[in-house]
């Protein structure tokens, strides 16, 4: 009786572990040097008891008014991205981002090409008619990445971590750099804070690099 008893305790302490972890999930707070919120911060873990899907869905970075939307895509290694164009006007999709680089050459209106991202980091976009069309494909590892919103907030799946890796355009100059951070302070609402020190708001983009495909 005693080890019928038993048994069921434990199995009860087991499918009580594997519920909380079923609905863990931390905060992060994310502000710049000026106090302000941070959207479009890409916050992971390189977490390898993280199980990836099989498959995905295909992934869609549309163009729309002369923009990448939405300007940060989070997709899993090895998921397929469409790139549809809602303009009225053409556009020379590119990424010299190896080894995620890519083309699609002059189209308008929608497109049937499909891209897949087989390797996990940061893939940087851009148009080779419009210069200042700039969009950011993040390629995860696993599926533990989240972007931050308006207010800064971005919730990671996950009992919470010792440490975060972080992405963000403004995080370095070349746009491409990932950093790691300790989760030390909490706010009142219960979000582990960050302070990042962003570089700043790029006024004009330099000419494209048109003649790498002529």
């Amino acid at each position: 009786m005693k080890k019928r008893i038993l048994f069921f305790a434990r199995l009860y302490l087991v499918n009580l572990f594997v519920a909380l972890n079923a609905y863990a999930e931390v905060t992060i707070s994310i502000v710049d040097q000026h106090n302000k919120p941070v959207s479009d911060a890409v916050v992971f873990v390189n977490n390898s008891e993280i199980v990836r899907a099989k498959s995905y869905p295909v992934a869609v970075m549309d163009q729309v008014n002369r923009q990448f939307l939405p300007r940060v895509l989070i997709i899993n290694k090895g998921q397929d991205v469409t790139f549809p164009n809602s303009d009225n006007t053409r556009h020379h999709v590119y990424s010299f981002s190896n080894p995620n680089n890519f083309e699609i050459k002059l189209y308008s209106q929608k497109t049937t090409d499909l891209v897949r991202f087989n390797h996990a980091g940061i893939v940087i976009l851009g148009c080779n008619i419009h210069d200042r069309m700039k969009g950011y494909i993040f390629v995860a590892d696993n599926g533990s990445a989240v972007l931050s919103n308006e207010q800064g907030l971005a919730t990671l799946p996950i009992n919470k971590p010792k440490r975060v890796s972080l992405w963000h355009e403004r995080l370095s100059s070349d746009a491409a750099t990932t950093k790691s951070y300790e989760l030390i302070d909490q706010d009142a609402s219960g979000a582990w804070s960050l302070k990042l020190n962003l570089k700043p708001v790029a006024r004009k983009i330099k000419k494209s690099f048109k003649s790498r495909f002529k």
